[in-house]
C-alpha cells in the first residue's frame, strides 16, 4: 500500500496550485465518484455498446450486509484499444431472486442505457434452474427479446467444479471433514497456532495457516489437499500430544520416522517434546475435545486411508484444476473452448478406461452414453491412475487395497458420467468458433466451419451480405498479405487483419464472436464486493458500490494503474478529458437533484397513502431518549424509596408514644394511611 500512496502523492505534488485548493468530505467523494468519474467511464462504455456487438455475464450473490446484488459484466471489442475488453455495466439490488425478477432488471438496464437487443450476442450464467431453466429461466425469457441469442451453453467452469463433488463423494468426504477440523482448531486458538509454528521451524518446514475447505470455491478440495499434504508430517508430530499414553507408545515409530526423514536434531526433539507436554496439559472445551478426537482418529488410527485419499486427490484433480485456471483468464479463449473440453474429457477417461475404447470415437460418440458406456467395468484399466504415493500404499492384495480400488473406480466413473452429460462437446457454435484460430487458416475444414457462422449468429451478417462473406472466408484462407501467426492473442490477430482493410465482413463476425464470455468473470466482482459492502457500511447505496466497480473494471481494462491513466506530463498545457471534467463539476448538482426527487417521491407516497409526516427517530436519538427515560425512572424510584423510609421512621416514632383511646387511635391510623406513599399508590 505504501508505494501506491507515495506514487499518488508524487502525482498530486506535480500540480501544487490544484493541490492547495483540494478539499473533499465523505459525501462529496461519494457523489463525485458516482456522477463524475464512474459516469464518464459508463458513458464511454454505453457509447461503444450502442455501436458494437457485446455479450453479458450475469450472476447474483448476497453481500455481507445481506443485500441481494445482481452484477452485470459486459464484453466487447473496443475499437480504441483494438482488443476485447471486459467492463462493469451495472450492479443492482434485487428483492426477489427468481427468473422473472432478474429478467425485468436486465430489460430495464437495456432500456435505461438504450442498448439495442440486436447487438446482444450471448449471456453467460450458471446452470441453475433460475438462470437456465428450460421452461421459464432467464435465458428463455431473454430469447423472447433476442431470438438470435447464441447458444454457448452454461458456465463450463461451474460444471467442472461440480464434477469434483461427484469425484469426492465415494470417499464420504473423509478428508474434507479433516480439513475443516484442523482449520477450526488453529483459527480460534493463538497458542496452538504458535506451537505448530515452532514445530514447523524445528522440522525445517515452512509454516502456513491451515486453509479452510469451502465447498463452493473453485476446486477448493484440491488446493487445501496440497497445502495439508505439505504440512502433514508437522501436523502428525503436533497432534501426537493428544494421543493417550498407550496410543503414544503404539504410534511412536511414526513420529520417529518423521524425525529421521527431516534430520531433526536431539535438541530440537527435546523442544518438540516440551511443546507436546504443554499441549497435552492445556484445558479444552467439550467441542475442542471432540474435534481433537476426530483429527487424531484420521491422522493416526486411519492414517493409511487418509494418506491414500489425499495422495489420490493431489494426483488426479490437477487435470480439472488446469482447465478452470485456463478459462478464468481475461484473454480471449473462445476459439479453444471446444478443443480443450474434448481434450479434458479424453484425458480424464484415459486415467481409468482402456484407450482403445474411446480414442477412435467421434465427438458425437463420446457424448452418447449408449456408445460410450462409462459404467461398463469391462472397459476399465486393471491399474487405474492413483498416483505414486497411493500406489505404494496399496501394493499388497489386501482388503484395504480392494476397498480403495473400488472407491477409486466409483469416483472416476461418477465424475466421468457427469462430465459426459454436462460438457457441451457437440455444441455447433463452439465447434465452429474453433475456426477463428489463425493456426488453422488454410484448411478445408476451416472454410466449412467459418461458413456456418452466419447461420448460427444471425444478427451479424445481413442476408444481402452473405455472398461477400463467403468470398471473405475463401480469400482469408489463401491471402499472403496477412502477417504470420506468432502466437499472439486472438483479438490482437483479428485487429491486425481488420486494420489491413481486407475481409471486413469476416472481421465483423470475428469481433462479434470474440465478445462471448468463456469463463465466469463475474465471480471476480463478488470477491471485491466483500471489501466494499460489509456490515459496517450498511448505509452505502448500491449505486455507489456499482460506481466503484465500474471505475475498477474501466481502469483494469486499460492495463494501467490509476495514476498512469490520469497522468499528464505538463499539467498546464496537456489536454484533459473534458467529459470527465464536466461530469465532476456537475456532480453536486446531480446529487442534490437525486436527493430532491427521492424526497418528492416519499412525500407523494405519504399523501397517496395518507401517512402522517413526522420527524423519524434515528437509532442514535432512540438510544439517547431511552437513556434519559431510564435515568428519570431511577430518580423517581429513589425518591419513592426515600419517602417510604421517612414514613417508616415516622411510624416507629409514633409507636413509641403512649397508647391512645380506641376512637382516637382509629382516627390516627386512617390519617396515617392516607399520608403513606406506598399505601396510596397501591390503592
Amino acid at each position: 500500500m505504501a508505494p501506491v500512496l507515495i506514487d499518488i502523492g508524487k502525482q498530486l505534488a506535480s500540480d501544487p496550485k490544484a493541490l492547495d485548493r483540494l478539499s473533499m468530505d465523505r459525501t462529496s467523494a461519494s457523489y463525485k465518484m458516482r456522477f463524475g468519474v464512474a459516469q464518464t467511464f459508463l458513458e464511454s462504455t454505453v457509447d461503444n455498446l450502442q455501436k458494437s456487438h457485446f455479450s453479458l455475464n450475469i450472476d447474483e450473490s448476497t453481500s455481507n450486509n445481506d443485500q441481494k446484488v445482481l452484477a452485470v459484466l459486459v464484453s466487447y471489442f473496443n475499437p480504441a484499444r483494438q482488443r476485447v475488453v471486459i467492463e462493469h455495466l451495472t450492479s443492482v439490488s434485487v428483492i426477489k431472486v427468481d427468473s422473472l425478477s432478474l429478467f425485468n432488471e436486465l430489460d430495464q438496464i437495456m432500456d435505461t442505457y438504450k442498448l439495442p437487443w440486436s447487438n446482444l450476442m450471448s449471456c453467460l450464467m450458471d446452470s441453475c434452474n433460475v438462470m437456465r431453466g428450460s421452461k421459464s429461466g432467464v435465458e428463455v425469457r431473454l430469447r423472447n427479446k433476442a431470438p438470435h441469442l447464441l447458444d454457448i451453453d452454461g458456465d463450463v467452469c461451474h460444471h467442472v467444479h461440480n464434477s469434483t463433488k461427484k469425484f469426492c463423494a465415494p470417499f464420504s468426504y473423509h478428508c474434507e471433514g479433516l480439513y475443516g477440523d484442523i482449520h477450526s482448531d488453529f483459527k480460534w486458538s493463538d497458542d496452538l497456532r504458535d506451537w505448530l509454528k515452532q514445530i514447523c521451524f524445528l522440522m525445517n518446514i515452512k509454516f502456513t495457516m491451515p486453509e479452510r475447505f469451502v465447498s463452493h470455491r473453485w476446486l477448493s478440495c484440491y488446493d487445501v489437499t496440497v497445502g495439508t499434504l505439505r504440512m502433514f508430517n508437522a501436523l502428525t508430530v503436533f497432534y501426537y500430544a493428544y494421543l493417550l499414553k498407550k496410543d503414544q507408545d503404539l504410534y511412536r515409530s511414526i513420529v520417529e520416522s518423521i524425525y529421521h526423514k527431516y534430520n531433526v536434531s536431539t535438541e530440537a526433539k527435546k523442544e518438540i517434546r516440551r511443546i507436546q507436554d504443554t499441549c497435552g496439559k492445556k484445558k479444552m472445551t467439550e467441542d475442542g475435545t471432540k474435534r481433537k478426537k476426530r483429527i487424531v482418529e484420521k491422522i493416526f488410527f486411519k492414517r493409511k486411508t487418509t494418506r491414500f485419499i489425499m495422495s489420490f486427490y493431489s494426483a488426479a484433480l490437477p487435470l480439472l484444476k488446469q482447465y478452470v485456471c485456463m478459462f478464468e483468464t481475461k484473454t480471449t479463449q473462445v476459439h479453444k473452448l471446444n478443443d480443450r473440453q474434448v481434450q479434458l474429457f479424453k484425458d480424464f477417461l484415459a486415467l481409468f478406461i482402456k484407450p482403445e475404447v474411446f480414442t477412435k470415437l467421434s465427438v458425437f460418440a463420446l457424448k452418447d452414453p449408449e456408445r460410450l458406456r462409462i459404467d461398463n467395468k469391462d472397459n476399465y484399466l486393471p491399474n487405474p491412475f492413483v498416483g505414486t504415493v497411493a500406489t505404494n500404499l496399496m501394493s499388497k492384495k489386501d482388503p484395504f487395497s480392494t476397498k480403495m480400488m473400488d472407491l477409486v473406480l466409483q469416483s472416476y466413473s461418477q465424475c466421468a458420467v457427469y462430465l459426459q452429460k454436462k460438457l457441451p462437446l457437440t455444441n455447433n457454435l463452439l465447434r465452429s468458433m474453433s475456426a477463428l484460430d489463425p493456426a488453422v487458416r488454410g484448411h478445408s475444414e476451416t472454410v466449412k466451419y467459418l461458413g456456418r457462422l452466419p447461420k448460427l449468429a444471425t444478427n451479424v451478417i445481413k442476408e444481402e451480405e452473405l455472398d461477400q462473406y463467403e468470398l471473405d472466408v475463401r480469400g482469408y484462407q489463401v491471402s499472403h498479405q496477412l502477417p504470420k501467426d506468432n502466437g499472439n492473442e486472438l483479438d490482437e490477430w483479428w485487429s491486425v487483419v481488420a486494420n489491413t482493410g481486407k475481409f471486413p465482413l469476416l472481421c465483423r463476425m470475428a469481433k462479434a464472436l470474440m465478445s462471448c464470455f468463456h469463463g465466469p468473470a463475474v465471480e471476480g466482482s463478488f470477491n471485491t464486493m466483500g471489501d466494499i459492502l460489509d456490515p459496517k457500511s450498511c448505509r452505502m447505496n448500491i449505486e455507489t458500490y456499482s460506481a466503484v466497480q465500474t471505475v475498477k473494471y474501466a481502469i483494469r481494462a486499460t492495463d494501467k494503474t490509476a495514476t498512469q491513466l490520469f497522468q499528464r506530463q505538463d499539467v498546464l498545457h496537456d489536454p484533459i478529458d473534458t467529459r470527465m471534467a464536466s461530469n465532476i463539476r456537475t456532480s453536486s448538482k446531480r446529487y442534490r437533484g437525486e436527493c430532491k426527487r427521492k424526497r418528492e417521491a416519499v412525500e407523494e407516497k405519504r399523501k397517496r397513502l395518507k401517512v402522517q409526516s413526522t420527524t423519524l427517530e434515528s437509532k442514535e436519538e432512540a438510544k439517547r431518549n431511552m437513556a434519559l427515560a431510564q435515568k428519570m425512572a431511577r430518580k423517581v424510584h429513589a425518591l419513592k424509596t426515600q419517602r417510604n423510609l421517612e414514613w417508616l421512621a415516622k411510624l416507629k416514632r409514633q409507636k413509641s408514644k403512649p397508647a391512645r383511646s380506641c376512637p382516637e387511635q382509629r382516627r390516627h391510623m386512617a390519617q396515617t394511611a392516607k399520608s403513606c406513599p406506598a399505601t396510596s399508590s397501591r390503592q
